[in-house]
Formats: C-alpha cells, sequence, structure tokens
C-alpha cells in the first residue's frame, strides 16, 4: 500500500511525519494551495489500485477526487467534511468498486461520546427538552461535523423536543477545536453533557494516526463505508509499525 496525501494542512502534514516515522510509502502530496507542491491536483497523480488516497483537503472538487480514485481502483480515506449534498452521488459512484470510508470525527474518544448521548437520550421520558450549544474554533467557518452529528443522533429519538434550526447554536469563537454542551431539560430533572478537546495539536496526530490505521483497515474491503463505534474500536487496535 502507498499513500497518496490529498492536502497538505495541518491533519496532512501529520500523516506525511507518521509515514515517514513507521516506513509507510508515500506516492505522492497533493496540495491546491501549496505553491511548493508539484501535483496541484489528484489528477496529476498516476494512481492504482495498490495506493491509498487519505483526503484532508476541502470538498470543492470531492466528486471530482473520487471518480479519478474509482477510475484507477484506488481506496479512499475521507477526512474532509462539507460534501454532505454529494453523498448519494458518491455512493452510485463507489458501489464495490474501491473502498471508500467516512466518519464525522475519526477520534475514538468522540466516538465513545456519541454513543454516550445516545444511551442517556434514549433513556429520556416523552416531552424532554435538548439544546446544544457550540463554541468552534474562531478560525473555522461553520458549524463542526461533530456537533452535526450529535442533531442527528438527538433528532432520531421521538421522545425529545429538538429543533436543529431552534434549539442547536454553534458561535465561532474561541481556540479549541471541540467545545460542545449538550442539556437535556425536563419537568422533574436537567442534565447536562459537555465535551472538550484541548489540545489541537495531539488532536491532529490522533487524527493522523486514525486516518493511516484506516487505510490498513480498508485495504482488500469495497464498498461504501460511514465507521461506527465498533469499527473505530477495532481500527484504533491496528498496529501502524
Amino acid at each position: 500500500m502507498k499513500i497518496v496525501i490529498l492536502g497538505n494542512g495541518k491533519v496532512g502534514s501529520k500523516i506525511y511525519e507518521l509515514c515517514r516515522e513507521f516506513g509507510i510509502p508515500i506516492k505522492s502530496i497533493v496540495s491546491p494551495n501549496n505553491p511548493h507542491s508539484k501535483q496541484k491536483k489528484i489528477s496529476d497523480v498516476a494512481i492504482d489500485e495498490k495506493d491509498t488516497i487519505i483526503d484532508f483537503s476541502s470538498a470543492q472538487n470531492v466528486v471530482e477526487n473520487i471518480e479519478y480514485s474509482v477510475e484507477h481502483r484506488a481506496n479512499y480515506v475521507m477526512g474532509t467534511t462539507g460534501w454532505g449534498q454529494h453523498e448519494e452521488a458518491i455512493k452510485s459512484l463507489v458501489k464495490d468498486k474501491i473502498g471508500f470510508v467516512y466518519t464525522p470525527n475519526y477520534l475514538p474518544v468522540v466516538h465513545n461520546f456519541w454513543r454516550n448521548v445516545e444511551n442517556f437520550a434514549t433513556s429520556c421520558g416523552n416531552g424532554t427538552h435538548v439544546s446544544i450549544f457550540e463554541r468552534r474554533l474562531h478560525t473555522k467557518t461553520s458549524a463542526s461535523h461533530t456537533a452535526q452529528h450529535i442533531c442527528e443522533i438527538i433528532k432520531s429519538n421521538p421522545t425529545i423536543e429538538f429543533s436543529k434550526e431552534n434549539h442547536f447554536f454553534s458561535t465561532l469563537s474561541g481556540y479549541k477545536a471541540i467545545d460542545i454542551d449538550i442539556y437535556f431539560l425536563s419537568e422533574a430533572w436537567n442534565h447536562s453533557m459537555h465535551f472538550e478537546a484541548l489540545d489541537a495539536e495531539k488532536n491532529n496526530l490522533m487524527y493522523a494516526t486514525m486516518a493511516l490505521k484506516t487505510a490498513k483497515w480498508l485495504q482488500k474491503k469495497k464498498g461504501f463505508f460511514i465507521l461506527d463505534k465498533n469499527q473505530i474500536d477495532d481500527i484504533s487496535k491496528i498496529s501502524l509499525s
């Protein structure tokens, strides 16, 4: 397996460092916005079925990138968010031709938090009101997909009063990659849940580590995968050595 790193930002650069550390072959680093990168788009790279693309770039050319990977039978680990409107088109492209994997967040601890939220929400009685408040890293442009996924978990419980338009608030403020509060309110009790990521550097390293482990997990698999907690737990046990 050779890795094609798509995007040379904070996570992409960590993937490069880990590949060098563990002797994982790198075929290319593709960076549309880096003036020092020779490859500006994925089609500049001669890829094949032995390669895996790890994408932490942007959603701007996501369909075009996946079309190229499918054409050349290269697996795809998606770390980029913001492409949800293309999900059905991507599923149709991928089918059983390549392995394509995605999760809104690759951190195992976040999957544990999502599971805890789901378990507690399931125990709530009729008429429980929920509000979600996120303080998003000030350099970002929109609500995080980590928080968006919490909204989907809450909305799946019919006993809970929750409207994304009225009860979900995300503000671009602060320096933490993740800072989310969830409030469950009933006539008899109140309960809150909180999660925050304190060290962006360590989080980026964990993202990169999990992306490479996911690339190993995806070998010889075909189809469209959205990772659940059990799969994340299995992936986290994979060694990069």
